[in-house]
Protein backbone atom coordinates (compact mmCIF):
# COMPACT_ATOMS: atom_id res chain seq x y z
CA UNK A 1 0.00 0.00 0.00
CA UNK A 2 2.28 2.38 1.23
CA UNK A 3 4.66 1.45 -1.52
CA UNK A 4 2.46 1.87 -4.43
CA UNK A 5 1.29 5.45 -3.07
CA UNK A 6 5.19 6.10 -2.77
CA UNK A 7 5.61 5.20 -7.18
CA UNK A 8 2.24 7.22 -7.35
CA UNK A 9 4.14 10.50 -5.58
CA UNK A 10 7.35 9.68 -7.80
CA UNK A 11 4.94 9.78 -10.60
CA UNK A 12 3.40 13.33 -9.80
CA UNK A 13 6.89 15.15 -9.18
CA UNK A 14 8.16 13.45 -12.57
CA UNK A 15 5.48 14.91 -14.32
CA UNK A 16 6.03 18.71 -12.38
CA UNK A 17 9.30 18.42 -13.89
CA UNK A 18 8.70 17.68 -16.70
CA UNK A 19 6.07 20.25 -16.91
CA UNK A 20 8.38 22.65 -15.63
CA UNK A 21 11.43 21.98 -17.84
CA UNK A 22 9.01 22.89 -20.57
CA UNK A 23 7.80 26.27 -19.39
CA UNK A 24 11.48 26.99 -18.58
CA UNK A 25 12.27 26.18 -22.36
CA UNK A 26 9.08 28.17 -23.06
CA UNK A 27 10.09 31.16 -21.47
CA UNK A 28 13.49 31.34 -22.00
CA UNK A 29 12.24 31.32 -25.88
CA UNK A 30 10.43 33.87 -24.70
CA UNK A 31 13.02 36.32 -23.43
CA UNK A 32 15.00 35.51 -26.55
CA UNK A 33 12.10 36.70 -28.43
CA UNK A 34 11.67 39.91 -26.51
CA UNK A 35 15.30 40.69 -27.20
CA UNK A 36 14.60 40.71 -30.56
CA UNK A 37 11.18 42.90 -30.30
CA UNK A 38 10.85 45.92 -28.50
CA UNK A 39 9.36 45.11 -25.22
CA UNK A 40 6.03 47.23 -26.70
CA UNK A 41 6.06 45.63 -29.50
CA UNK A 42 6.06 42.32 -27.36
CA UNK A 43 3.54 43.30 -24.55
CA UNK A 44 0.81 43.95 -27.53
CA UNK A 45 1.57 40.30 -29.21
CA UNK A 46 1.16 38.70 -25.52
CA UNK A 47 -2.17 41.04 -25.26
CA UNK A 48 -3.13 39.41 -28.36
CA UNK A 49 -2.09 35.78 -27.67
CA UNK A 50 -3.81 36.00 -24.36
CA UNK A 51 -7.65 37.43 -26.10
CA UNK A 52 -6.93 34.39 -28.40
CA UNK A 53 -6.89 31.67 -25.90
CA UNK A 54 -9.29 33.00 -23.88
CA UNK A 55 -11.60 32.79 -27.04
CA UNK A 56 -10.35 29.10 -27.15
Amino acid sequence: MLKNHDNRLQTSVFESWKCFRIHAEWYRLQMMVMEELSIQDYSKQHSENCEMLIQL
